[in-house]
């Protein structure tokens, strides 16, 4: 009997260590709000994601990165992100050229359709898209990506919000379902001024 106390007591100890060590995407820890320096826009994300713009555009954004996996070696992560393009913008000049140049055909790459939709009782515009990633300098092999895409028309111009999903990356399969929650909770909580 002392035995089986024994065992029982480890069982539980092992089970309590290895839920304690991992990554937690459950929203326990809840969002964090995001205001734009310049006042452009605003949302919420995950807490413990860090934010990370991409060095190459200029226009007003915010990408959030999910904390790197504890137990698994990756070359890729999830991430939420939001841009914001001005009326006449040297990159894209209205969201019909932004969608034209993300839904251009390339080889390995599949897309979605384009969709009219709602977000918060605004139009927006969806599709999605599976492409190869470009330079994972870690990892050689060829790493696929599944990015969402939503575009929503303001006065000033347009933002494009989404989600970049690793696809086929061990270490996030099993957070996918939850990840992708909090993408919907990242995008009703966005607010722009008008």
């Amino acid at each position: 009997m002392l035995l089986l106390r024994l065992a029982l007591v480890a069982a539980v100890a092992i089970f309590a260590t290895f839920v304690m060590s991992r990554r937690d995407y459950h929203g326990a820890g809840g969002f964090e709000a995001f205001k734009h320096p310049e006042g452009v826009f605003e949302c919420r994300f995950p807490k413990g994601w860090a934010n990370h713009p991409a060095a190459y555009s200029a226009t007003p954004q915010a990408v959030f990165v999910a904390p790197p996996p504890s137990t698994h070696k990756t070359s890729a992560m999830p991430s939420m992100w939001a841009y914001f393009y001005p009326h006449g913008s040297a990159a894209f000049k209205d969201p019909e050229a932004y969608i034209m140049a993300h839904t251009l055909p390339a080889e390995g790459t599949e897309i979605g359709p384009v969709e009219a939709d709602k977000l918060e009782n605004r139009p927006v515009m969806k599709f999605w898209v599976q492409r190869p990633l470009g330079n994972s300098p870690e990892d050689a092999r060829r790493v696929m990506v599944r990015e969402d895409y939503v575009v929503l028309t303001a006065a000033k111009g347009f933002f494009v919000l989404g989600l970049t999903w690793p696809l086929g990356e061990k270490a996030y399969e099993v957070e996918e379902r939850v990840i992708r929650s909090q993408f919907d909770t990242f995008l009703k909580s966005f607010r722009f001024a008008p």
